[in-house]
């Protein structure tokens, strides 16, 4: 039986030295700011991530997560598309 093990590794550090940010005073409230921003951005595409939840484990283990999943095609083709766009 295999274990999964999750990593937070914020985009702005990959590829530096630190291996995992400082938390803020209130993890529950930056991870809630964070998927709220996630939301508007994916609306401003017009996609959306039904199953964008937190992960309650994680953030009892101070290091809070983010569940991305139930994405249909035409979602991920459109945050593919975005992300894409963003690099030019």
């Amino acid at each position: 039986m295999t274990t999964r093990q999750h990593s937070f590794v914020p985009a702005a550090s990959v590829g530096t030295a630190s291996a995992r940010p400082a938390l803020s005073a209130d993890p529950w409230a930056e991870i809630e700011t964070a998927i709220e921003d996630l939301r508007d951005a994916l609306e401003s595409i017009d996609a959306a991530l039904p199953g964008l939840v937190i992960d309650l484990p994680s953030v009892m283990a101070g290091h809070p997560l983010v569940n991305l999943g139930s994405a249909n095609a035409t979602a991920l083709k459109k945050i593919a598309a975005a992300l894409r766009q963003s690099q030019k």
